[in-house]
């Protein structure tokens, strides 16, 4: 799986490869570039995440499929498996929302409100978003894009997310 943030691990192999190009820097340049590209990770790239939902869970998520004309986002209480890599959806949620047919935005009073209603231990697990892209590719928008780094960057130490955008074909992309 690919880590969310830079890990101590991370840095380090970054740090590592930024020493070794420095043995190379010729001073009879004025300046220094660094370039590192972040598909060059050593992380297993073939362990991918495994996403079980509950049959509630799965049953929402299909009815709100199929049954909203135009997008939907949901939240779900999920927990991290044994492994590393296993995920447990065990229920899911819909916030307060207004969508159209291809946004869905929640005004940010409503949803602390909403957030508000969870317990401490129900809240620690709320770390599932899902929306729909109804009759759309399920790739994600720069929008998209810009909430999950929002949330990314608020989450600390082994803390996770899981990101899924599903259409009504029942594609879906996840993080």
């Amino acid at each position: 799986m690919r880590p969310l943030k830079l890990t101590e691990a991370i840095k380090n192999e970054i740090m590592e490869d930024f020493r070794k190009k420095l043995d190379k820097v010729n001073l009879s340049s004025s300046s220094l570039s660094y370039q590192y590209s972040m598909t060059s990770l050593k992380y297993d790239k073939d362990k991918r995440a495994s996403i079980e939902f509950s049959v509630q869970a799965y049953v929402k998520t299909i009815l709100y499929l199929t049954f909203c004309d135009k997008e939907v986002g949901w939240y779900g209480l999920i927990q991290r498996g044994e492994a590393d890599n296993y995920f447990y959806v065990s229920d899911i949620f819909l916030y307060p929302q207004t969508v159209t047919a291809a946004s869905v935005r929640s005004p940010q009073n409503e949803f602390a409100d909403w957030q508000d209603g969870f317990d401490a231990e129900e809240f620690e697990k709320l770390r599932f978003f899902c929306h729909s892209h109804a009759n759309m590719s399920t790739t994600p928008s720069s929008y998209d894009l810009e909430v999950q780094q929002e949330i990314t960057n608020q989450l600390s130490g082994d803390q996770f997310y899981v990101f899924m955008i599903m259409n009504k074909q029942h594609d879906f992309w996840a993080k």
